[in-house]
């Protein structure tokens, strides 16, 4: 009988070494997720900062684009203005040089 219960020691502690092994892992598999969900973490607060810089810029721009959209308007209309001026002095020439001939043969 005392065989048997060597026996069943013998199992047991084979079973506690191979039980402590597997908490061993455990716990390393326990350090390495926590050490990974810390790693997310940051990353995740590094990408809120890129996302705010990145709002901010696009901000930035939008103006600056807006700015120079403005600023390419008034170029655009200025040729466009120039042709309209030209146009009046032109009519305004033919109109007075009409009035001044027909004044003319009026004799006034």
């Amino acid at each position: 009988m005392d065989e048997k219960y060597i026996l069943k020691i013998q199992s047991n502690e084979d079973q506690i070494k191979s039980n402590t092994r597997r908490i061993d892992d455990l716990e390393n598999d326990v350090k390495n997720n926590n050490t990974l969900a810390l790693n997310v973490r940051e990353l995740t607060i590094e990408i809120k900062h890129m996302r705010e810089d990145y709002q901010k810029l696009a901000e930035t721009h939008a103006k600056e684009v807006q700015a120079i959209d403005n600023r390419l308007s008034d170029i655009e209309r200025n040729p466009a203005k120039r042709y309209e001026q030209v146009v009046s002095l032109i009519i305004t020439g033919i109109v007075t040089a009409v009035l001044g001939v027909l004044l003319g043969k009026f004799g006034l």
